[in-house]
């Protein structure tokens, strides 16, 4: 439910207008949650890899497309726009994983989606450097914006204190 309120928060359509891709399973639990929060069920497309959980889903009623979500995703027509993409990965981050998302977010019919990536972190060695370099470069990202110049601050609507604690929240740093 946390997830699905941050993602509502971000899409940049009305929910019951956004278009949702996401990894279903065959428990299927975002579905359901995804309706709670205003999205519309006929907009929400599940991609599983797994053909007797498809069918599952598909006599369901979901809308149900069979085979790998990153194939599928590379291949829509860049005229359909995608508002919200959930990747609910039953892996760890590695350097092909961060490629393949990185590769979609390129994309036109990409341009203003949400993504919400869902991993199994500090389970998979081969993503240690790469979360170490992301830790790293978030860290940095958040130092930068800091130091930025803001007309908030400069009009007196916020301490710099106040606005440098809502860049870092907004980045995902903890306040300082």
């Amino acid at each position: 439910r946390a997830l699905w309120n941050s993602i509502a928060e971000r899409v940049q359509v009305q929910r019951r207008d956004a278009f949702v891709v996401y990894l279903a399973g065959p428990i299927d639990a975002d579905r359901p949650v995804a309706i709670d929060k205003g999205f519309s069920g006929r907009n929400l497309v599940a991609i599983e890899r797994d053909k007797s959980v498809a069918k599952q889903l598909k006599d369901a009623g979901t809308c149900t497309l069979i085979g790998d979500i990153f194939k599928h995703l590379r291949a829509w027509h860049p005229d359909r726009r995608v508002d919200v993409c959930l990747l609910d990965l039953c892996g760890g981050l590695t350097p092909k994983i961060a490629g393949e998302i990185e590769d979609l977010m390129c994309l036109p019919q990409f341009q203003t989606a949400v993504f919400a990536i869902n991993l199994l972190r500090g389970r998979d060695p081969q993503g240690n450097k790469l979360r170490e370099k992301l830790v790293q470069f978030q860290n940095k990202l958040i130092d930068s914006a800091k130091n930025s110049q803001s007309k908030c601050v400069d009009l007196g609507i916020y301490s710099r204190e106040v606005f440098d604690n809502k860049v870092s929240a907004a980045i995902g740093g903890k306040p300082s």
